[in-house]
């Protein structure tokens, strides 16, 4: 939980009156977050199966007016090791997300979520990982009448080196199909952030160390949009420990 308020009346605070957490006109900034998991076969290390549930709500006064968002998640996971190599996983999702500005069109929207997300996992060597899944979603705004239906494919290549190194390689091609006209944080939300159309995205990450207190760490994305340049980003940090 975040509170910060111009109430006068400490006990707020101390009692835990969430209600007060999210005043218009007292409240500065204010979120409750509620989240439960559970797990079932915890003890079986073939086999895994969980039920997460999320609901998160927040108030910030903003220079340009207020603005509230609230949402919703229930989601179920599983993952089955079929061989020593070989994991497969599945992931389904129900959420909705909804914000509202007093200010901006493009930062409202009410978004109901269907995703589910197929997935496998492969030990090429002891050293090596390799992950890929199909992440499908369907969208719908009941606040702007759009929706959106989005397919993305990732995959990552993971080199392990004990502690010394460790080292991903990622790339994912994603299609998004956009019904209806978005903009804005709207836009971005409706569609992960990918844009309508089709987008392709790579990267990769090292990390190593160079002594035993010191760690180096190499960082490269790679992005093309469907409209617009490919964009390149790098990344290089130094990290102590004392």
């Amino acid at each position: 939980m975040l509170f910060r308020s111009r109430t006068s009346s400490r006990s707020d605070l101390y009692l835990l009156r969430l209600g007060s957490f999210r005043q218009a006109g007292v409240t500065t900034n204010g979120r409750v977050r509620l989240r439960q998991e559970v797990s079932f076969f915890a003890n079986r290390g073939d086999t895994d199966l969980d039920l997460v549930y999320d609901d998160a709500r927040s108030l910030a006064e903003l220079a340009a007016g207020n603005e509230e968002r609230s949402g919703r998640r229930v989601e179920i996971y599983g993952r089955r090791r079929v061989s020593p190599a070989v994991d497969l996983t599945a992931r389904g999702e129900r959420s909705r997300d909804r914000t509202s500005s007093d200010t901006f069109a493009s930062r409202r929207f009410d978004l109901r979520v269907w995703r589910v997300v197929p997935g496998v996992a492969v030990r090429a060597t002891a050293r090596a990982t390799v992950r890929g899944s199909a992440d499908v979603a369907w969208k719908t705004d009941r606040d702007g009448d759009r929706s959106a239906r989005l397919v993305r494919m990732p995959v990552s290549l993971r080199v392990a080196r004990s502690r010394r190194m460790d080292a991903v390689v990622r790339a994912e091609i994603a299609d998004v199909a956009v019904s209806g006209v978005a903009a804005g944080l709207a836009a971005f939300e409706l569609t992960d952030g990918r844009g309508d159309g089709r987008s392709y995205l790579w990267g990769l990450t090292v990390q190593g160390a160079i002594t035993g207190s010191l760690r180096a760490t190499l960082a490269y994305d790679g992005r093309a949009p469907s409209s617009g340049p490919v964009i390149h980003t790098g990344r290089f940090q130094l990290s102590a420990v004392c």
